[in-house]
């Protein structure tokens, strides 16, 4: 398949782009963490995972634009995260009657978020019995063609919704 130029594309062309690359940010939004739908519902702009998850045919979303958008916000929420700990306030103690008062803060920083990064590792008789069986991206991807290439078609309220009802709860299980 070719590259996809808006400037050429037809009206067509551009709504299957359109629903593709919407269903790429509906699913990154599903697939957020905890800890980012968090620090999202703190710092992010209110409505605005609401307004992306709505399909509009006329334009192309932006799954880069989305990942900035979550990667800021995970930033500020450690960042206050951080500045409300007590372990701020021991470390800013310790740094302003040490000599370096920035290598200091760096270094409890650094150690502070450490914490975010790690994840306790589950168990090898645990993770078996939670491996799903073999998913096949090619077979998901045809599936989901087929389903926006349906939602095309139909002019259905009901249909639409059904179709959507789906295909998110694919996405879910993917």
């Amino acid at each position: 398949m070719s590259e996809f130029d808006a400037r050429t594309a037809t009206q067509a062309e551009f709504e299957a782009e359109a629903r593709r690359t919407h269903a790429e940010v509906v699913a990154r939004i599903d697939a957020m963490t905890d800890l980012e739908r968090q620090a999202f519902d703190e710092f992010g702009m209110p409505g605005y995972l609401n307004r992306v998850r709505t399909l509009h045919l006329n334009n192309i979303s932006s799954l880069k634009g989305l990942e900035e958008n979550i990667a800021t916000c995970l930033a500020h929420w450690k960042n206050d995260q951080w500045q409300s700990s007590d372990e701020y306030t021991v470390a800013f103690d310790k740094a302003h009657n040490s000599g370096d008062f920035h290598a200091v803060m760096s270094a409890a920083k650094a150690e502070f978020y450490k914490r975010f990064e790690t994840s306790p590792e589950p168990e090898p008789e645990t993770e078996a019995a939670t491996v799903a069986p073999a998913f096949n991206m090619e077979q998901a991807k045809a599936a989901a063609e087929d389903k926006v290439d349906s939602l095309a078609r139909t002019r259905s309220r009901r249909k639409t919704r059904a179709i959507l009802g789906d295909l998110l709860e694919e996405l879910k299980v993917a």
